[in-house]
């Protein structure tokens, strides 16, 4: 499954599965990283942009590299 990080982001913010889809798309469209979360005005954001460790948490990234 590819776009992993946007899934689970969407599920943890409440998401529609239809929006989280289309962000997935949106996300090939872009050739964005595989490690993106969402995109803001300046780009697509990764897990590298992620330092709050309850979210890290949520994201199942506690104990992996950055």
């Amino acid at each position: 499954m590819d776009y992993l990080y946007i899934r689970k982001w969407g599920r943890i913010v409440g998401s529609h599965d239809y929006y989280i889809e289309n962000q997935v798309a949106k996300a090939r469209r872009d050739n964005a990283p595989q490690n993106a979360i969402y995109k803001e005005d300046d780009g697509w954001k990764t897990i590298e942009d992620i330092t709050n460790s309850e979210t890290r948490r949520e994201l199942g990234l506690l104990g992996k590299v950055k």
